[in-house]
């Protein structure tokens, strides 16, 4: 019976994240694009590097999906680990990738000249009202406002690293229980996927100020 409750629970928290990831993905344009019309010269070229860092964050959010599946159904001998650890090393190779890519948008943003009228568009910007507004949630909102109402652009991208960084080492600590023969917690998968959602949500919630201040 306490099987049962589990399976359930386990497929409820599953919809839920997907229904969220679906739901932010409709929103979303790619996370942390925007930039460019705020920079001067070479605002450009940061394009590419933004885009294959989304793509690569989010094919490694699949890859997490497929463990959180291997997980849950996966009891005793019938865990499949050399599938969950392929799957884990897939998603840790990804976000790795990702993370250069966001590494090196970082450093273009850091010496970048800005154009003082769009920044000043952010100072402005009434966070909360576009929140409320557009039914997002307060709490990610406040922490986007953290940085760009002051222009900090840079700031949203080193808050983009740190969810990276937290996903890689839960990623890793799931591998490490992997290779002792050790199937991890389905909890410690529930807290990796959220932090994916709130990666997503938050890079999101930039994207749209840039794209609407």
């Amino acid at each position: 019976m306490k099987k049962n409750k589990f399976f359930s629970a386990g497929k409820m928290v599953l919809a839920g994240l997907l229904l969220a990831t679906i739901f932010t993905y409709l929103h979303a344009l790619v996370l942390m694009n925007g930039i460019p019309p705020y920079m001067g010269g070479d605002g450009k070229a940061i394009d590419s590097r933004v885009i294959d860092g989304t793509s690569l964050f989010l094919q490694s959010n699949a890859d997490a999906f497929l463990l959180f599946s291997e997980v849950e159904t996966g009891y005793d001998a019938n865990f499949d680990y050399k599938r969950s650890l392929e799957l884990t090393d897939s998603a840790i190779d990804k976000l790795n990738q990702s993370r250069e890519h966001f590494a090196q948008v970082l450093a273009m943003t850091v010496v970048a000249e800005y154009d003082k009228s769009a920044i000043d568009r952010l100072r402005r910007f009434d966070y909360q009202g576009f929140a409320a507004v557009n039914n997002l949630l307060s709490p990610v909102m406040d922490r986007v406002q953290e940085s760009l109402s002051k222009g900090d652009i840079p700031g949203v991208l080193r808050q983009n690293l740190v969810h990276i960084d937290r996903i890689i080492l839960e990623m890793k600590d799931a591998r490490k229980l992997m290779e002792q023969g050790i199937r991890p917690p389905i909890e410690s998968i529930w807290r990796m996927l959220q932090e994916y959602s709130s990666a997503i949500l938050y890079g999101n919630y930039a994207t749209l100020v840039f794209y609407n201040a």
